[in-house]
């Protein structure tokens, strides 16, 4: 489709993306429910310009593990690295962990566009590793539900397509409010550029 590449290394040109990003503060808010560790309660999240969303795939990136993690029930500071605790969650997995591989990324590639469609939202990067997927997206939702419907449509695919397991992703994940243009522009710029070697990678 005109506009849109999917690209397996970082070319130049995707650098024009954050380079010239505008942003729109949307001022309406939308009831939800978040979870600060000890009650629940009513609150109300305004919608920012974009997010920042990153998920994990099953079994890789356990609590305790030395790359860091975030646990929300202790007040989602990051978890420093503890083998004892990684070893205790690797003995509670119920499934081998998952990777994606090269077909399982484009997969998830093309799952991730086609629900970007489907819903009108607008992804502005995507990079699809191992265990990992990151993205930036604007989207008049809240980032759980993108999240959760991003997953389903990944899983769905996965299914569809011979890979047959319970569990694909990590419960939960990431989703970081950008309300400036700077910090999408280094959203967009990490998601791109500070992933190591490049893998399935995509910028509008």
């Amino acid at each position: 489709m005109a506009g849109r590449r999917i690209i397996n290394e970082v070319a130049q040109k995707a650098r024009s993306v954050s380079d010239g990003i505008k942003t729109e503060y949307t001022k309406s808010v939308v009831p939800t429910h978040r979870d600060d560790g000890k009650n629940r309660s009513n609150k109300l999240v305004s919608i920012p310009p974009a997010y920042m969303i990153t998920f994990t795939t099953y079994g890789t990136w356990l609590h305790g593990d030395e790359r860091g993690s975030i646990w929300k029930e202790q007040d989602t500071h990051l978890l420093k690295s503890q083998p004892s605790l990684r070893a205790y969650q690797e003995r509670l997995l119920k499934h081998p962990p998952f990777y994606l591989d090269d077909r399982a990324r484009n997969i998830a590639m093309q799952s991730i566009l086609e629900v970007c469609r489907y819903k009108k939202w607008y992804a502005m990067a995507i990079h699809i590793r191992p265990n990992h997927i990151h993205l930036v997206i604007k989207a008049d939702q809240l980032p759980e539900k993108i999240m959760t419907a991003i997953k389903a449509y990944i899983t769905r695919a996965l299914r569809k397509t011979g890979y047959n397991r319970l569990s694909f992703w990590t419960r939960h994940g990431s989703t970081r409010f950008l309300f400036t243009d700077d910090k999408i522009k280094k959203a967009v710029h990490y998601v791109l550029y500070e992933q190591g070697e490049p893998m399935s990678v995509y910028s509008e």
